[in-house]
Protein backbone atom coordinates (compact mmCIF):
# COMPACT_ATOMS: atom_id res chain seq x y z
CA UNK A 1 0.00 0.00 0.00
CA UNK A 2 2.65 2.51 -0.89
CA UNK A 3 4.56 2.82 2.39
CA UNK A 4 1.53 2.50 4.65
CA UNK A 5 -0.22 -0.37 6.28
CA UNK A 6 -3.81 -1.42 6.72
CA UNK A 7 -5.20 -0.83 10.16
CA UNK A 8 -7.91 -3.47 10.45
CA UNK A 9 -9.17 -1.99 13.71
CA UNK A 10 -10.17 1.21 11.93
CA UNK A 11 -10.51 -0.43 8.51
CA UNK A 12 -8.70 2.43 6.80
CA UNK A 13 -5.29 2.54 5.17
CA UNK A 14 -2.69 4.37 7.19
CA UNK A 15 -0.16 6.73 5.62
CA UNK A 16 3.19 7.80 7.03
CA UNK A 17 2.22 11.48 7.30
CA UNK A 18 0.49 12.17 10.66
CA UNK A 19 -1.56 14.99 9.13
CA UNK A 20 -2.92 12.75 6.37
CA UNK A 21 -3.53 9.94 8.84
CA UNK A 22 -5.48 12.30 11.09
CA UNK A 23 -7.59 13.52 8.18
CA UNK A 24 -8.41 9.93 7.21
CA UNK A 25 -9.33 8.96 10.76
CA UNK A 26 -11.59 11.98 11.22
CA UNK A 27 -13.35 11.20 7.93
CA UNK A 28 -13.81 7.59 9.04
CA UNK A 29 -15.19 8.66 12.44
CA UNK A 30 -17.63 11.02 10.76
CA UNK A 31 -18.82 8.12 8.57
CA UNK A 32 -19.34 6.01 11.69
CA UNK A 33 -21.22 8.86 13.33
CA UNK A 34 -23.69 9.00 10.50
CA UNK A 35 -24.99 5.55 11.35
CA UNK A 36 -28.23 5.66 13.26
CA UNK A 37 -27.50 6.43 16.88
CA UNK A 38 -30.80 4.86 17.87
CA UNK A 39 -29.48 1.51 16.60
CA UNK A 40 -27.20 1.20 19.61
CA UNK A 41 -29.23 2.99 22.30
CA UNK A 42 -31.83 1.24 24.38
CA UNK A 43 -35.29 2.77 24.80
CA UNK A 44 -34.39 3.76 28.37
CA UNK A 45 -31.20 5.47 27.16
CA UNK A 46 -33.14 7.40 24.51
CA UNK A 47 -35.69 8.50 27.13
CA UNK A 48 -32.90 9.72 29.44
CA UNK A 49 -31.30 11.64 26.55
CA UNK A 50 -34.65 13.31 25.89
CA UNK A 51 -34.70 14.48 29.51
CA UNK A 52 -31.20 15.93 29.31
CA UNK A 53 -31.66 17.48 25.86
CA UNK A 54 -34.99 19.05 26.83
CA UNK A 55 -33.51 20.71 29.92
CA UNK A 56 -31.34 23.49 28.47
CA UNK A 57 -29.66 24.23 31.82
CA UNK A 58 -28.62 20.60 32.30
CA UNK A 59 -27.47 20.30 28.70
CA UNK A 60 -25.30 23.42 28.95
CA UNK A 61 -23.84 22.24 32.28
CA UNK A 62 -22.89 18.87 30.74
CA UNK A 63 -21.30 20.62 27.77
CA UNK A 64 -19.30 22.92 30.06
CA UNK A 65 -17.95 20.03 32.11
CA UNK A 66 -16.97 17.91 29.12
CA UNK A 67 -15.46 20.75 27.09
CA UNK A 68 -13.76 22.50 30.02
CA UNK A 69 -10.57 20.50 29.58
CA UNK A 70 -10.25 21.73 26.02
CA UNK A 71 -11.37 25.32 26.43
CA UNK A 72 -10.18 26.31 29.87
CA UNK A 73 -7.15 24.22 30.88
CA UNK A 74 -4.16 26.41 31.48
CA UNK A 75 -6.21 29.58 31.83
CA UNK A 76 -5.91 31.76 34.87
CA UNK A 77 -8.39 32.05 37.69
CA UNK A 78 -8.37 34.31 40.76
CA UNK A 79 -6.32 31.96 42.94
CA UNK A 80 -4.64 29.70 40.43
CA UNK A 81 -1.05 29.59 39.37
CA UNK A 82 -0.75 29.23 35.60
CA UNK A 83 0.40 25.82 34.45
CA UNK A 84 1.14 25.79 30.73
CA UNK A 85 1.31 21.99 30.73
CA UNK A 86 -2.42 21.83 31.46
CA UNK A 87 -3.32 23.49 28.15
CA UNK A 88 -3.24 20.75 25.52
CA UNK A 89 -1.76 22.98 22.80
CA UNK A 90 1.06 24.21 24.98
CA UNK A 91 1.72 20.71 26.32
CA UNK A 92 2.10 19.43 22.77
CA UNK A 93 4.33 22.35 21.76
CA UNK A 94 6.59 21.92 24.80
CA UNK A 95 7.16 18.19 24.25
CA UNK A 96 10.90 17.76 24.11
CA UNK A 97 12.16 16.76 20.69
CA UNK A 98 8.81 17.21 18.94
CA UNK A 99 9.06 18.34 15.35
CA UNK A 100 6.92 21.10 13.92
CA UNK A 101 4.98 18.46 11.97
CA UNK A 102 4.31 16.46 15.15
CA UNK A 103 3.19 19.58 17.02
CA UNK A 104 0.91 20.57 14.15
CA UNK A 105 -0.56 17.06 13.94
CA UNK A 106 -1.19 17.06 17.68
CA UNK A 107 -2.94 20.44 17.59
CA UNK A 108 -4.95 19.30 14.57
CA UNK A 109 -5.96 16.15 16.47
CA UNK A 110 -7.12 18.28 19.40
CA UNK A 111 -9.16 20.43 17.04
CA UNK A 112 -10.68 17.37 15.38
CA UNK A 113 -11.58 15.89 18.77
CA UNK A 114 -13.24 19.14 19.84
CA UNK A 115 -15.21 19.30 16.60
CA UNK A 116 -16.38 15.71 17.06
CA UNK A 117 -17.52 16.49 20.59
CA UNK A 118 -19.48 19.45 19.27
CA UNK A 119 -21.07 17.21 16.63
CA UNK A 120 -22.05 14.81 19.38
CA UNK A 121 -23.69 17.62 21.32
CA UNK A 122 -25.68 18.60 18.23
CA UNK A 123 -26.85 14.99 17.95
CA UNK A 124 -27.84 15.07 21.62
CA UNK A 125 -29.83 18.27 21.06
CA UNK A 126 -31.94 16.41 18.48
CA UNK A 127 -33.42 14.38 21.34
CA UNK A 128 -35.02 17.48 22.87
CA UNK A 129 -38.75 17.17 23.24
CA UNK A 130 -40.83 20.18 22.34
CA UNK A 131 -42.70 21.41 25.37
CA UNK A 132 -46.43 21.42 24.94
CA UNK A 133 -48.48 23.92 26.88
CA UNK A 134 -52.12 23.29 27.44
CA UNK A 135 -54.38 26.15 26.53
CA UNK A 136 -57.40 26.72 28.66
CA UNK A 137 -60.45 25.29 26.93
CA UNK A 138 -62.93 27.93 26.01
CA UNK A 139 -66.55 26.92 25.72
CA UNK A 140 -67.73 28.68 22.55
CA UNK A 141 -71.32 27.58 23.16
CA UNK A 142 -71.79 30.11 25.97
Amino acid sequence: MGGGSLNWRLAIPTIQSPAKLLTQRVAFIIKLKTMKINDFLSELERDKLKLVASDKVTLEAVKKVILSAVYFDGTLDKKGIPDPQRNFCLAIASKEGATNEEIGAGVRAGLAATQLLELGFRELEKYAVEKVTLKEAVNTAR
